[in-house]
């Protein structure tokens, strides 16, 4: 893969041209002299501004959706990027140094970061990762990477990307997508300081709408509304479920990430309180490793995995996972399987008449000597 500090001609078709944020002249910024409580719809201008086109192609398209002007803008300004993604890839020129990656999510008009991933380690990414990807990619990508960031280095990456990514920093960005190349100068020369090395660095952003934030990030549910049920904790025919605490192994273990239907997951009951520490005991005295298989699981908007476990009939068990977090999986030793074929069977009879044989002649000769 071919490293570089510009922004590609690809991402600037991603974010083609900075918004303007000055306020629109007359009563139509949103929030402003709404009557009804209600945002008043975008004006010509900012929807020229926020998607890309001429007065006569917005014009052409109120004209086309057949409702009225405040309505065809409002809808036409559904359409229009809420949020900003800055991915990011890096190595050091110094082999063994530090590389890795991150994705960081925000809100345009805000600057506020609503989610950030950073995954960074001696050793670089597999060459098939590429942040030319979608931010819902990338942002799965370091998820799902098997092994743990190192601590250290983890420290010092927020540490350098921390100052380039406040509120301010964010919305220019947002606004403005050409200053991105100096953003990934900013980056470059951040961690050359930090780690005393020349950086290669790739930065790429893309700008979305609310609809794709809100499909990895559901929104909160407001007050009277009914609260959502709960995959693993629906009601099911299960009629007892207990709060296990999975045995974590930093070596050996497998992240949650990689975790499947029927994988067996040691529990530690004993950090548990209740039912769950009755059923450690119970296994404790039948000489049962406490592992129990996953029935399902699912991902939370925290980024955590909620994994759901089989123990007994009428009895689950639900764990909550991060997930950096590796966990121990369970696999049962097999006895050794004894199998006797005709010419083991043919030698052991040869060697029964044999020792049987040598019996009767020592029993002789003894019978002999007493005589």
């Amino acid at each position: 893969m071919t490293y570089a500090e510009e922004a590609s001609p690809r991402e600037r078709d991603v974010v083609p041209h900075p918004l303007d944020l000055s306020p629109p002249e007359g009563p139509s910024s949103q929030g402003e002299g709404a009557e009804d409580g209600r945002a008043l719809p975008p004006s010509m201008e900012e929807l020229m501004s926020l998607l890309h086109c001429t007065r006569e192609e917005i014009e052409g398209a109120v004209a086309t959706l057949g409702l009225e002007d405040a309505q065809a803008r409002q809808v036409l300004g559904s359409l229009a990027p809420t949020h900003l993604a800055i991915k990011g890839r890096f190595f050091s020129r110094k082999r063994g140094t530090a590389a890795g990656a991150f994705c960081l999510v925000a809100e345009g008009r805000s600057g506020i970061v609503r989610d950030r991933i950073i995954w960074v380690g001696g050793q670089d990414l597999p060459q098939s990762f590429s942040v030319d990807a979608g931010w819902e990619a990338v942002r799965s990508a370091l998820l799902a990477v098997a092994s743990t960031p190192d601590r250290i280095l983890l420290r010092k990456i927020d540490q350098v990307i921390a100052p380039l990514t406040g509120p301010t920093e964010l919305n220019i960005l947002f606004s403005s997508p050409e200053k991105l190349d100096g953003f990934a100068s900013r980056f470059r020369e951040g961690l050359a300081d930090a780690f005393h090395v020349d950086f290669m660095v790739e930065v790429r952003a893309e700008r979305f709408q609310r609809g794709r934030f809100e499909e990895i990030f559901p929104p909160e549910k407001k007050e009277g509304d009914p609260p959502p049920k709960d995959p693993l904790t629906e009601e099911d025919g299960a009629s007892l479920q207990i709060y296990c605490a999975p045995v974590i192994d930093p070596v050996q273990g497998r992240p949650a990430s990689l975790l499947k239907l029927g994988d067996m997951v040691e529990v530690d009951f004993d950090r548990v309180a209740g039912f769950g520490r009755y059923v450690g005991r119970l296994c404790a005295r039948t000489g049962r490793v406490p592992a129990f298989p996953i029935s399902r699981i699912a991902l939370l908007p925290s980024g955590d995995y909620l994994v759901r476990l089989d123990i007994a009939d009428d009895v689950i068990g639900v764990m909550k996972i991060p997930p950096p977090y590796r966990v121990r999986l369970h696999v049962p030793r097999r006895a050794p399987v004894f199998s006797i074929g005709r010419n083991d069977l043919r030698l052991l009879l040869e060697g029964g008449v044999l020792v049987a044989a040598m019996a009767v002649v020592a029993l002789a000769m003894v019978y002999f000597l007493l005589k």
